[in-house]
């Protein structure tokens, strides 16, 4: 009786024993599940928190460039707007006023007469000298020439009528090579860009 006793004893003592340790294990695993539990949680907490960067970087970066873009587009088209108006507002003005000079035999004539006496060095000196003429205005000119520039004419001035030519005509060095043009595109252009200039101070 007294042996059953301490071996029922000894059994409790034991079981006891073993609940304490198993406790004590199960609260030590239960602990580092925690602990991993945590340190996961950070390191999760930490990933999101760098991916929000990122992404919070990577649309600033876009936006910025977005910006620029657009900017760079909106001077682009500024730049063409004032481009097209200065051209619409000088084709209404500047070629006009010389296609309406250049309808003139008056203002045509003294144009051959200066560009011949400048670069014939007088009439006496046109011997060198060719002009180049608009065919589809031979009688206009023909009448004119003979008019303005007969001396020059007799003194050795060549003339040519060229199909290529429109509005106006050029003057050529057979013995210096150089020609001159006076068309009314030639004065077109050169009144443009003169105005050009100004017309921008006016207008921006």
């Amino acid at each position: 009786m007294e042996t059953e006793s301490k071996l029922q004893e000894i059994t409790r003592k034991l079981y006891e024993e073993g609940l304490s340790k198993g406790k004590a294990e199960g609260d030590r695993l239960l602990a580092e599940a925690k602990a991993e539990a945590e340190r996961c949680k950070k390191a999760a907490e930490a990933e999101v928190a760098a991916l929000r960067a990122q992404a919070t970087a990577d649309i600033a970066k876009e936006k910025e460039s977005a910006e620029a873009e657009l900017k760079r587009c909106l001077r682009q088209m500024l730049s063409a707007a004032k481009s097209d108006l200065e051209e619409t507002l000088l084709q209404k003005t500047v070629e006009p006023a010389v296609k309406a000079a250049f309808d003139q035999d008056a203002f045509v004539k003294e144009m051959l007469l200066a560009a011949v006496r400048a670069f014939g060095q007088g009439e006496a000196g046109a011997a060198d000298l060719t002009l180049l003429l608009p065919e589809d205005q031979r009688q206009r000119y023909d009448a004119m020439l003979q008019q303005a520039l007969g001396q020059a004419l007799q003194a050795g001035l060549q003339v040519r009528y060229r199909r290529d030519l429109q509005h106006g005509f050029q003057v050529q060095s057979r013995e210096k090579g150089y020609k001159l043009s006076f068309t009314e595109a030639d004065f077109a252009a050169l009144l443009k860009q003169y105005a050009r200039e100004n017309l921008r101070r006016w207008l921006f």
